[in-house]
This record gives C-alpha cells, sequence and structure tokens, in this order.
C-alpha cells in the first residue's frame, strides 16, 4: 500500500507540473503525521516538516513591481533595491526574510538527501516549466538555488488559498499560480517603502 493511502494524506494541489502537494494526516515511520511531501506518483520523493513560507523580500518586491506605474518589469532593480534598503533591519519582516533563508536551507538540504540524480533534474526541469530561472536580475545569497524558489513558490501556493482535499480526489492539473499577497503581510511593510510607487 502506498504512502498516501497508509497515512491518509490531504492534497493541496500541484504547485509545479507533474508534482504534487501533500501532507500526512497518520503517523508513519517514513511520512511523520503533519510533514509535507512531494509527490511524483504514490510515495512522495521528499517530505519534511515546516509548513512552508514565502520569501517576504520577493514578495516586497513583486509589490513594488506591481504597484509601479511604469508596469511591473519596467521598474529598475535600482529602484527596487533602494525600496528595499528603506526597511529598517529590525523590523519583522528582516526577521520573517531570516527565518524564510533558515527554513529553506534546511528544506535544500532535504532535498539533497532524498533525490536521485534523474529525479533531481525531474524536480528543477519541472520548477523552470513553472517559472523558475537559474539567474535572477537581483543578488541574493540563494539566486538561482531551486530549493529556496521552490520553498517560496509553496508557500505562495498555501498562501493563495488552496484546500486541502483527501488524496483519493486530487487534482492532477497543473494551474497558473496567481499570487495573494496577504494583508498581514502588507501590514508589515513600513510606509515609506510604498511612497510614490503607484
Amino acid at each position: 500500500m502506498c504512502l498516501q493511502c497508509t497515512t491518509n494524506a490531504t492534497c493541496y494541489g500541484e504547485p509545479i507540473p507533474g508534482w504534487l502537494l501533500m501532507q500526512s494526516q497518520a503517523d508513519s515511520r517514513d511520512w511523520p503525521k503533519g510533514w509535507w511531501g512531494m509527490v511524483q506518483c504514490n510515495d512522495p520523493s521528499f517530505v519534511w516538516e515546516d509548513t512552508p513560507m514565502m520569501d517576504p523580500i520577493e514578495m516586497i518586491e513583486m509589490v513594488i513591481r506591481l504597484r509601479c506605474h511604469e508596469g511591473p518589469y519596467m521598474i529598475r532593480q535600482k529602484k527596487v533595491d533602494e525600496r528595499i534598503a528603506l526597511i529598517p533591519e529590525d523590523s519583522k519582516l528582516w526577521t520573517l526574510y531570516r527565518e524564510f533563508e533558515e527554513r529553506a536551507a534546511k528544506f535544500r538540504e532535504i532535498i539533497d538527501k532524498s533525490l536521485s540524480a534523474d529525479c533531481s533534474y525531474e524536480l528543477v526541469a519541472d520548477c523552470s516549466k513553472a517559472g523558475f530561472r537559474t539567474r535572477r536580475h537581483y543578488p541574493k545569497a540563494h539566486d538561482g538555488d531551486v530549493a529556496f524558489w521552490l520553498y517560496h513558490r509553496l508557500g505562495m501556493w498555501l498562501a493563495s488559498g488552496r484546500k486541502a482535499v483527501h488524496h483519493s480526489k486530487k487534482p492532477r492539473k497543473f494551474k497558473v499560480l496567481n499570487p495573494r499577497i496577504p494583508k498581514a503581510f502588507m501590514d508589515l511593510i513600513p510606509k515609506g517603502v510604498l511612497a510614490n510607487v503607484d
């Protein structure tokens, strides 16, 4: 019997083509209760404990780009960086960012330990179909790291209101992610960061 059945897993859909995001609802040696898993077929390819979270700095960049009167892709990265530099170091956003980096680094270690070379290749290829690029236009310590990108995407996927369904009713079709930016997150952005961006 597959782990989806033995753990009575719930499914949150297909955040990247060919991979389902699931959560165990019963204890198993290979998939503890409450842990998350990315599933291609029957059993998860890898599992982890923490609920995925969004990269708060990436979200701020998205908000700035969406609010910019020049259009989301016309604003120069220098302007975005200048806005982000306005966020005080002791801000809750930077605390969240450090938490994101720590959790995403653990997520990367799990992927590295769990996946074969072939499966790792498939994961990167499928992430690319969902929008991952090996080189981004902004400087970050984890720039071009598929694990950090995927952890952020899974966090956005869950924040976008995906409902859990029983594993037997899982949707197989990949859907484009239309991110919702939670109001609680928007409230954390200092006023000066978004001033005169509209």
